[in-house]
């Protein structure tokens, strides 16, 4: 194992660490608030200072809990977002579980493509992307050649179909 990967290794360790910690203290707010029906309605209130509304909900939080998780949880408050915290908890579990979810692309081409082309368009499709990528393979031969790229929800069409297609649109509009 060379330094660099043993440094990621630790690094995303940490991390790891550091997400679980995280979501585990969200995860107590989100209980404190599930246990208390009527805190929505209190939170709610206009006439309850901002300041006793955070106290009350930081009071879920576990003893030892970082700063940061106490910011956090006043930031969602003054935003009026603490009804997100379900999906915030989600969200922070899903990635102390793998890290960044992967983005699912689908790469159609009129005949199968080699392992080297594979390995190369998913070179340039990660770094288009800017993570990593769960790529499917799909033959079309009605794409003639060239390929249509679903990374997301963006679409890169470069199919000889999509340019033939194209150009007798613009023929039938000159007529």
């Amino acid at each position: 194992m060379t330094d660099s990967t043993r440094a990621r290794s630790y690094a995303e360790a940490l991390l790891q660490m550091i997400t679980e910690n995280v979501a585990g203290q969200l995860g107590s707010v989100q209980k404190g608030l599930k246990a208390n029906p009527d805190i929505k309605q209190y939170l709610g209130d206009p006439t309850v200072e901002f300041r006793d509304k955070s106290r009350r909900v930081l009071d879920f939080l576990p003893s030892g809990a970082s700063p940061e998780t106490g910011k956090f949880i006043q930031y969602l408050l003054s935003e009026g977002a603490i009804d997100q915290l379900d999906q915030i908890v989600a969200e922070v579990n899903q990635l102390a579980r793998g890290g960044p979810r992967t983005t699912e692309a689908v790469v159609t081409s009129a005949v199968p493509l080699t392992a080297r082309e594979q390995a190369d368009l998913k070179l340039k499709l990660m770094e288009q992307a800017g993570g990593d990528l769960d790529l499917s393979y799909v033959v079309d031969p009605d794409l003639i050649g060239g390929l249509v790229v679903r990374v997301g929800d963006r679409v890169i069409d470069s199919s000889v179909a999509s340019r033939l297609r194209q150009l007798r649109e613009s023929i039938l509009k000159a007529l």
